[in-house]
């Protein structure tokens, strides 16, 4: 029996998506299953679909992932979300996990460790 991950990807960019989802296609048992490119689209999708993981980018047009990471936890607090930043400073991986994180990664580690982070 194998493990399959469901995951939702929330990005803004339509490229870094792509290659999200490029990158965990290579994995046997990560199946993302859903795309959000805002908040709106995100909330939409959590409230019909569960999700075993959720990789959320933190720098969104509108509404911040930091923002919608704490709206998602009211919704399920044991809800998994990986963030994604392109910001390497350590103060904004103290505030996901305040907020509820259970991951953070430079979108710049990505990759391999991506795959590693989600198991």
């Amino acid at each position: 029996m194998s493990i399959n991950i469901k995951t939702l990807i929330v990005d803004d960019h339509e490229i870094m998506r792509d290659g999200l989802k490029r990158i965990l296609n290579e994995s046997d048992d990560i199946n993302v299953i859903a795309e959000a490119s805002n908040a709106e689209e995100a909330i939409r999708l959590i409230h019909k679909t569960k999700f075993d993981m959720i990789i959320l980018d933190i720098s969104m047009k509108g509404k911040s992932g930091i923002e919608l990471l704490s709206d998602i936890k009211s919704i399920n607090p044991e809800q998994n979300v990986l963030m994604l930043s392109m910001h390497a400073e350590k103060i904004y991986a103290k505030r996901t996990f305040l907020a509820g994180a259970n991951g953070y990664m430079t979108k710049e580690s990505a990759g391999e460790d991506l795959i590693n982070a989600i198991h």
